[in-house]
């Protein structure tokens, strides 16, 4: 894993694609599986089933490069203009947040989405306040790459999710 320098100016709302049930060995596991030499992402969003309430998990420390946002595409990588042609930008700058589970087979549970969005203003105030500078996008990974991520059922509500987000916040989180 490499060392990662700098602040973070966003953070990008990813789903785990499995069963909710998943556990952070499990995401260890996968992620060691696949080469990334821990979880692909900072944190992550669980919930429980019984009370619908969002419990956060401590994944990927924010000192390593992040394994969660990869353009694959390198025309989409240069004309993107933030990235500027740099395929793995989003992994050094941005902080990874998964719901754990499927988002695109699944709903997400209205009251659960609620504790969601108090999760990522949570994550978000905290990295503000330990970086002394803000956070300024939230974005779904389908906004930045061509993937089905956080999930059709998520990235229909992102729009309504930056907007709460922001609210919580006392600012507004862009695109």
């Amino acid at each position: 894993m490499k060392k990662r320098y700098g602040n973070y100016i966003g953070a990008i709302l990813h789903h785990t694609t499995g069963s909710e049930n998943q556990t952070l060995k499990d995401m260890e596991n996968i992620a060691k599986a696949k080469g990334y030499g821990a979880v692909s992402y900072n944190y992550l969003i669980k919930r429980d089933t019984k009370n619908n309430q969002a419990s956060i998990k401590t994944g990927r420390n924010t000192y390593w490069v992040g394994a969660h946002t990869y353009i694959e595409n390198d025309s989409k990588a240069k004309k993107d203009p933030l990235a500027k042609g740099d395929k793995n930008y989003y992994n050094k700058n941005w902080l990874g947040i998964a719901l754990i589970g499927d988002y695109e087979k699944n709903q997400i549970n209205s009251d659960y989405l609620e504790n969601v969005i108090k999760s990522i203003a949570h994550i978000i105030e905290v990295i503000n306040k330990k970086q002394g500078q803000k956070i300024k996008y939230l974005r779904g990974h389908r906004e930045v790459d061509n993937t089905l991520c956080p999930g059709k059922s998520v990235y229909l509500k992102m729009d309504y999710i930056r907007d709460k987000v922001s609210k919580i916040l006392g600012y507004t989180l862009l695109k």
